[in-house]
């Protein structure tokens, strides 16, 4: 796990996201962030009304509740408006400030506070996708859950709007998994400590 690799990967991987699996999550994003055809099935030669339909197999978001739900779509949000806040560099950064908190709000704000004083702009999308959603865990007060998540920026860059360049580095890993706690200190969910692993996906 590196550090460093979590800022540049999460800009890059949030101003970059492009596809462990689609922005749904067990619903995902938003940001963060692809469907699938459908084919039509071919009708059988001899219906017959005796036949039972087969059940709908429960969507993974019915086996969450309220507070999970809450929580996976904080974190999809948190994705979500990281892609949009580096593509876009006139909006504002606030509603990014309102959903995180402590260290996690101070390097991703700053990530994207740094781009805009080097004009530099993400171009392409990093997706992502939600791989699992823990229990909640309550203590003091603040409940807890911990967000596993998929990134990839493979189809997404930074790059020098001056000259056109890319600011990233060549070895930057696209491919990350994240631990992400999202927490609820005061009724509303936002986005906490998280950790990031270089060594691609994992749940």
């Amino acid at each position: 796990m590196k550090r460093s690799a979590a800022i540049t990967t999460l800009m890059v991987t949030l101003g970059l996201l492009s596809a462990c699996t689609p922005e749904a999550d067990p619903t995902p994003s938003p940001t963060p962030s692809a469907t699938s055809a459908a084919t039509t099935p071919t009708p059988s030669e001899t219906p017959t009304s005796a036949s039972p339909e087969p059940s709908p197999s429960p969507s993974p978001s019915e086996t969450l509740d309220a507070d999970q739900r809450a929580a996976r779509d904080v974190v999809n949000e948190f994705f979500r408006l990281s892609n949009e806040l580096a593509q876009n560099p006139d909006l504002s950064l606030q509603p990014l400030a309102d959903i995180t908190v402590g260290s996690t709000q101070d390097t991703y704000l700053g990530e994207l506070i740094e781009y805009r004083e080097m004009n530099a702009v993400q171009v392409g999308k990093v997706d992502w996708s939600i791989l699992t959603v823990g229990e909640v865990l309550e203590s003091e007060g603040q409940k807890t859950v911990e967000v596993r998540v998929c990134s990839d920026s493979t189809q997404s860059d930074v790059i020098d709007q001056d000259t056109g360049q890319s600011i990233l580095s060549p070895d930057r890993v696209p491919v990350i998994s994240w631990a992400i706690n999202a927490v609820s200190p005061a009724g509303s969910w936002i986005v906490g400590d998280l950790t990031n692993f270089v060594d691609g996906c994992r749940v």
